[in-house]
């Protein structure tokens, strides 16, 4: 594959799970019950998803960080 087309893929996923894990984390804290009332325990599913596309985003960032961690020596002889 294209070496730009790995990165376009690791920032766009980076971002999307990124945003996907703030939104269900959101949905797990603003969770309410029947009656109305905040009930954190009847939304974990939210937090286990959003745990889960957290850790996909910090993997997008960080297969794209070290693909770019590369240190250029410059030889004397040239």
């Amino acid at each position: 594959m294209n070496s730009r087309l790995i990165d376009a893929l690791a920032v766009i996923g980076g971002v999307l799970f990124g945003v996907l894990a703030i939104w269900q984390f959101l949905l797990f804290v603003t969770f309410k019950d029947a009656q109305g009332y905040p009930d954190l325990w009847g939304g974990i599913n939210y937090l286990w998803l959003s745990i889960g596309a957290a850790v996909v985003g910090c993997a997008c960032a960080a297969g794209y960080i070290l693909r770019h961690n590369t240190v250029e020596e410059i030889h004397i002889s040239k």
